[in-house]
């Protein structure tokens, strides 16, 4: 109610430090959040025969003029010396590097794709999600000091290293490849996995 408010009241600024608040990827969750079978499916406004708040929309708005206009994500508190490894560019490990940068934390995130967003970026369906604002997003989070070390994969080598080079380690790696299911058929031409699907 407050970052709606703020809107009504001529503020997008408000509305989208409101959403950061709560949400580093507000953004991101504005596009691909279905809002239809939650938010909008309970509005008051329905029982009163009028259409639901677009409340995805609004929180789209003031992101997308939180970015624009150089609205800061969040301040940091003092680095209180302690370095985080990410592993990971999804949703998952972009707010954990937000949460913990933040706080004071050194945060570095570590993706073997060359964009962040993981399963946000690669596999969710175009007419809901893009690349935008994924980009606005990673700079919001590099201006609040997390460093991004995207192109290199963390095998397991590499993350025994991390676990001396570091004080903790995050892995947010995801969900993975699909899931093989076989059925009769399975192997005509015209099945599709999901995810390549999508």
């Amino acid at each position: 109610p407050r970052f709606v408010a703020a809107i009504a009241a001529g503020d997008p600024g408000t509305a989208a430090q409101t959403i950061f608040a709560e949400n580093v990827l507000g953004g991101t969750c504005a596009r691909v959040c279905p809002v239809e079978v939650l938010c909008q499916r309970d509005c008051v406004l329905i029982h009163e025969g009028r259409p639901p708040i677009e409340i995805a929309a609004l929180q789209r708005y003031a992101t997308d003029w939180a970015y624009a206009n150089g609205l800061p994500l969040r301040t940091a508190v003092e680095p209180n010396g302690n370095r985080v490894a990410v592993v990971g560019a999804g949703p998952a490990g972009l707010v954990a590097a937000g949460e913990l940068a933040a706080r004071g934390y050194a945060v570095t995130v570590h993706d073997e794709r060359d964009d962040v967003g993981g399963l946000v970026r690669y596999a969710i369906a175009p007419y809901r999600q893009t690349n935008e604002p994924l980009p606005d997003e990673a700079r919001l989070l590099s201006e609040l000091g997390v460093e991004f070390r995207l192109g290199t994969r963390v095998d397991s080598a590499r993350l025994l290293e991390l676990l001396d080079e570091v004080d903790a380690v995050v892995l947010a790696v995801g969900m993975g490849a699909d899931v093989d299911v076989t059925y009769p058929g399975d192997d005509l031409e015209g099945v599709w996995e999901s995810l390549p699907f999508i």
